[in-house]
């Protein structure tokens, strides 16, 4: 549990042009998770810079990669739900809204809109960031957190079709780049899935689709937890509905003691901090 940073990133957040390389995206998860807790309330939040960097393994005492990682953030303009999942909006919008250092502190803000999807996301992935800063390749973390995203629980399965052009535009890829397909599919795809496959939670192939006369038109994408995760993700799953059922945050304001069987003491929990019972509550 200590090994794990769960956050809850808003699907349409993982269905973007991969334009920004992976430093930023990591940085982007940690922001976002570090915000949750009070992003309903609060418009600005600050962490230590050091948490930043040790979030997402940033080593370098030049802090000059990491800016301009954050000004990616910032000055990319980047559009939601390009495949279409949510059949009801589109919106275009920026990652970070603000960004400042001082005195060994980050002091950043998330633009309105993107409060609003944060706080209240209808479709969601759970995101562990402490595997997401062993990636090394921007295309390996944005396909893994995609594949994540078609992953139905239940059935510990999940496909998709894609086709070559939603692809090409997933992993940012521009025009001029990776022109014949069985470059795409080699360079890209393969060293990706290899690399998913060995550093994540997650099994995933990536197969070619292809016509009758051999032309590769898109990609299928098939995926599964791995079994000592699934595992993992189930038990702790059943212990936190068994806890919810105790009905312990049934008065925020007036911390009280549970009445249960003594034959039972595990399930006796009594939380007298004000924010950690606020922030359980919420989440």
């Amino acid at each position: 549990m200590e090994e794990k940073q769960i956050v809850n990133v808003h699907s349409g957040a993982i269905h973007i042009e991969n334009k920004v390389n992976l430093v930023s995206r990591q940085a982007w998860f940690y922001l976002v998770y570090r915000a949750l807790p009070t992003i309903k309330n609060e418009d600005q939040f600050i962490i230590p810079l050091s948490d930043l960097k040790e979030a997402i393994g940033y080593n370098s005492k030049n802090d000059e990669h990491l800016k301009q990682a954050i000004r990616d953030l910032a000055e990319t303009t980047i559009e939601w739900n390009i495949f279409n999942k949510n059949k009801v909006s589109w919106e275009i919008n920026v990652l970070l809204a603000g960004f400042k250092i001082d005195k060994g502190f980050c002091h950043f803000s998330f633009s309105p809109f993107l409060r609003e999807k944060l706080k209240d996301p209808e479709m969601y992935i759970k995101l562990d960031l402490y595997l997401s800063k062993k990636f090394k390749s921007k295309h390996s973390l944005a396909l893994y957190t995609l594949a994540l995203d078609y992953i139905y629980l239940k059935d510990n399965y999940g496909e998709k079709n894609f086709t070559l052009e939603e692809i090409r535009r997933f992993l940012g890829l521009k025009d001029s780049e990776y022109l014949r397909v069985v470059d795409l599919n080699k360079e890209i795809i393969k060293k990706a899935v290899k690399e998913i496959n060995e550093t994540s939670d997650i099994n995933l192939v990536i197969t070619p689709i292809r016509t009758y006369k051999q032309r590769i038109t898109g990609f299928k994408m098939q995926m599964q937890i791995k079994k000592n995760q699934l595992d993992f993700y189930k038990n702790y799953k059943s212990k936190f509905k068994q806890t919810n059922q105790l009905n312990i945050f049934d008065n925020l304001d007036k911390p009280k003691m549970l009445e249960v069987k003594e034959t039972d003491p595990k399930n006796l929990i009594k939380i007298t901090n004000e924010k950690l019972r606020a922030f359980y509550a919420e989440n």
